[in-house]
Parts: structure tokens; sequence; C-alpha cells
């Protein structure tokens, strides 16, 4: 299976070298960006390198989904408690308490990551910056309203999940730490993609039986001869073997005038897409 790599140039090499190790039947295709707003320009066209497709975190997903249809099964790698608490922890030999700003839009999980870590509720907070759009200034803006709470004395460090972000932060002498996808999660992530890229086959592989018949109704024979129904007929079945052909489907005559078509369920479905393609053309 080849599993296609959309994540930030500098993770790249972490996060692939580990799937080779952990699953070394699997080939990586790396996709690496400096920016979000580039994924589209990378993977557009370029979905048949890889079976399936795995970004880190739902925003760089999302964004790509909103330009490019999915082709081949993706999945997100999740950011969960695990990571926060591998960051708790770097912080708390730092010296920090608690009290952390950050960009990522999941509030409910900084609550169940102070939970498990045991502290008294007064002992922890979050506060989140405001989502921004994605234009040339985002990262500054990200970066400068977490600044902001770290110097009001409101937070007493940073938690980020862009990179360019992380980097600004630490040039200015603010305490940032990058969240990045701890390897349990990236394998179960793998897991996942393996398992979804094998229903496909599966389902790909199905055998397809499609029934045809046609039938003349009583009014639509009167004032016409045989010859006519004939031609008729045999137009209907050169019709019929054209679209077996397209599908690569095996054809069976039941005459008089019924037909079992044969073919996978995967050529079933692309030409379906491609009769629906050309009537939203139309």
């Amino acid at each position: 299976m080849k599993l296609g790599v959309v994540v930030p140039g500098e993770l790249i090499e972490d996060v692939c070298s580990y799937i080779n190790r952990e699953f070394p039947d699997i080939e990586t295709v790396s996709f690496p960006y400096a920016f979000i707003p580039e994924i589209p320009g990378l993977i557009e066209g370029k979905q048949n390198r890889a079976d399936v497709f795995m970004f880190l975190g739902k925003t760089a997903c999302l964004y790509a989904s909103k330009e490019i249809r999915p082709a081949v099964p993706w999945a997100t790698i999740p950011r969960t408690a695990a990571s926060l608490l591998r960051l708790f922890v770097r912080a708390a030999r730092s010296g920090f308490s608690l009290h952390v700003a950050t960009d990522m839009q999941n509030e409910s999980l900084f609550r169940d990551a102070f939970h498990e870590t045991g502290v008294a509720e007064q002992e922890a907070s979050v506060l989140t910056v405001p989502r921004f759009p994605f234009d040339d200034d985002f990262m500054v803006r990200d970066a400068d309203a977490m600044e902001s709470l770290c110097r009001s004395g409101e937070t007493d460090f940073c938690i980020t999940i862009f990179y360019r972000a992380y980097e600004l932060l630490q040039r200015r002498g603010i305490p940032a730490y990058m969240l990045q996808p701890s390897y349990e999660d990236i394998r179960h992530t793998v897991q996942k993609l393996i398992l979804a890229h094998q229903l496909r086959v599966s389902q790909d592989s199905q055998l397809v039986v499609i029934a045809v018949r046609t039938d003349v109704t009583e009014e639509e024979s009167i004032g016409r001869s045989g010859y006519d129904m004939a031609l008729e007929q045999l137009n209907v079945t050169r019709c019929l073997y054209e679209f077996a052909r397209r599908i690569q489907a095996a054809c069976i005559e039941i005459p008089p005038n019924s037909y079992l078509l044969f073919a996978t369920r995967s050529l079933v479905e692309q030409e379906t897409e491609h009769f629906r393609s050309i009537s939203l053309l139309q």
C-alpha cells in the first residue's frame, strides 16, 4: 500500500521514518508543505500516486477538501490528550504552571488533559485565540494573539498547532510548544487507513450483475411492422453491448428481450460517475 503523507516540511522526516519503521510493507509518498494554503496545489492531480492520504490535523484536511474532492480514502492524525500531556510535562519541568494560550480550537481536549494530570481547576486554564482567515498575515496574527496573552500575564506559555507560529513565538522569546502528534496517534491513523484501503479493494472487486429487460406496450406496437420492431431491438442490443464494453462486462442475451451484464463494482461506479458529471455540465 502507498501512503500519501501530508504534513509540514519540518515534521515529514520524523513521521515518515516512524511509519517506515513500524509498517515496513507500506511505501510512504511525501507531500510536505510550509503553509496550509499550499496543500491543494501539492496534491491536486496527484492522488493516483498513493492509495490513501494522511493529513496532520483537521484544519489541513478540511482546507484541502474545500478545493479537492477525495479520490481515495483520507484521514487525519488526531491530536489527543496524550500529545498534550507530553507538553504539560515539559512545561512543568521548565517551571511553568498550567495556564495556557493556544490556537487549537478544542478546549474540551485541554480540560480532559488537565483532569488526567490531577490538578485542581484553579491551577489550570486555557485561553484560545480567535480562528483567523488563511491569508498572508495569518501566522503573524495568530502568533501576535498568543504573545499578547502571555505578556499580559493571563497565561504562562503557548501551545500552537502551526509550526510557523511556533517559530515566530520562539524568536520573540515567548515560551511556546509545538503540538505534534504522538507516535501512538500516528500508528492508529495508519491502521485505520489500512482497513479503509482493504475495504475499498474488497468493494472494487465485488461482482455486480445488471439485469435489463425491454418491453413494448400494446399502444406502441400498433401500426408498426415486425421489421421495425426487430430493427429497434437490434439498436437496443447494440447500445447495451457498447455499454458492456465501457464497463468491461460480460453480456448474456436471454431471448426474446432480456440481458444480463456481469462486471466489477468499481467499473460500474466509474461509468455512473462519468454520466453524472456529463449531466451536470449540460
